[in-house]
């Protein structure tokens, strides 16, 4: 299991269900707002593939916009799947502009490796996998030409040209594909085949879904409904306000725990942060806000939008180290280019409800979801991850 499927039908969601009366008012404050906007959809009758499929692309797309990390999902569902080595998923990590220029040491489990404010989170993860396989020339291939793409057309920071995001929309969607837990049979079949090239990988993702991943990344420059921002202009803005040059300041301040980011210029913040491995994930850190992504396009349902809530505060509370320095939540409608977002305090009161004790339903919250991570073989946050000195660049 993992939170997700805890909230779904597990002790968590049992227990926010009988402790936040608050979230039915806040998840009607999302169903307004994204009713103010006509949603990006899709150009026709599509299945459940489809919508899992978008929203694991967008997602993709998103990480590599605001630090320029390794598709960590999509690199383990590689090896996950048999089509690569472990050896390989780390080297290939490791070219990253997150992870360039690690010391040898470490970029030997770049895969493992993950950027924080304040410093490095070693994930110590297995480094077990299938031997070099015939796949790795053209899988070397096609991520040489993300990175490529990073490097010269829309790098961390930088959202390119429609043309450039169809390109990366391509890339991504087979991203998703190799994050899939079971790889899917559009991927598989062509895994199958003798002598298929990058370009054959290239031509696999439907033009139309390309087209519509391209139509998401341009929400990010418009206006939508009564904003007043654009979403990328706020990226910016919160990214900005909390990066700094990965300079030896930055790293004195990661070393001795001092306030500061420690993140490199041009980086807004971190993708994927993990909160407790292998059970946790979050979608994107930037600046200090938190934020879920989501690609659907109702946001009616109220026990969805429920578990959408939750699962922010579960982020927050999970991460009893500060290792995120998280003082703001929020989700992004991402077929609506809209952002819903709350200082992180104001959040967890406002879903407990007036006269109740925030720091006491955390502590509640971290004795039900200890036991819960425990009996679903993952390790509780206390125990989760080593913070090492952020030295990105050597």
């Amino acid at each position: 299991m993992s939170l997700t499927s805890q909230l779904d039908g597990g002790a968590l969601g049992a227990w926010f269900a009988g402790r936040f009366p608050g979230t039915g008012r806040l998840a009607q404050s999302i169903t307004a707002t994204a009713l103010r906007v006509e949603p990006v959809r899709p150009a026709g009758p599509v299945g459940p593939e489809h919508w899992a499929l978008v929203e694991g692309a967008f997602g993709a797309r998103l990480a590599l916009l605001v630090d320029g990390a390794p598709p960590y999902r999509a690199l383990h569902g590689l090896v996950r799947a048999g089509l690569a080595s472990r050896e390989w998923a780390d080297r290939t990590a490791a070219g990253f502009p997150s992870h360039r220029g690690l010391a040898p040491g470490r970029a030997a489990r770049g895969l493992e490796l993950r950027p924080a404010p304040g410093g490095w989170v070693d994930l110590a993860g297995p480094d077990d996998g299938p031997p070099p396989t015939r796949h790795e020339p053209v899988l070397t291939e096609l991520f040489g030409r993300l990175v490529r793409y990073l490097d010269g057309h829309a790098g961390p920071g930088v959202l390119g040209t429609p043309n450039v995001e169809a390109g990366f929309a391509r890339m991504c969607v087979l991203l998703a594909g190799w994050a899939s837990d079971d790889l899917p049979e559009w991927l598989a079949g062509l895994h199958a085949r003798e002598g298929y090239t990058v370009d054959d990988l290239w031509d696999l993702p439907e033009e139309a879904l390309v087209v519509e991943l391209a139509e998401l990344a341009e929400r990010l420059r418009q206006n939508q409904g009564d904003q007043r921002e654009r979403p990328l202009e706020l990226w910016r803005g919160w990214g900005h306000d909390y990066a700094e040059p990965a300079g030896p300041a930055a790293l004195k301040r990661a070393d001795t725990g001092q306030a500061g980011s420690g993140l490199p210029a041009g980086v807004w913040g971190v993708s994927a942060p993990v909160l407790v491995d292998h059970w946790a994930d979050a979608d994107l850190l930037v600046g200090d806000r938190l934020l879920d992504v989501t690609t659907t396009v109702h946001a009616d349902d109220p026990e969805v939008v429920a578990r959408w809530l939750w699962r922010l505060a579960a982020y927050t509370w999970l991460d009893t180290a500060d290792r995120y320095r998280v003082h703001a939540v929020g989700l992004y409608l991402g077929r609506h280019g809209v952002h819903v977002t709350w200082d992180a305090t104001t959040f967890t009161q406002a879903l407990l409800g007036a006269g109740k004790g925030v720091e006491s339903a955390r502590r509640e919250f971290l004795r039900v979801a200890r036991k819960a991570i425990a009996a679903d073989g993952a390790r509780p946050p206390a125990g989760t991850g080593r913070l090492l000195p952020w030295r990105g660049r050597g």
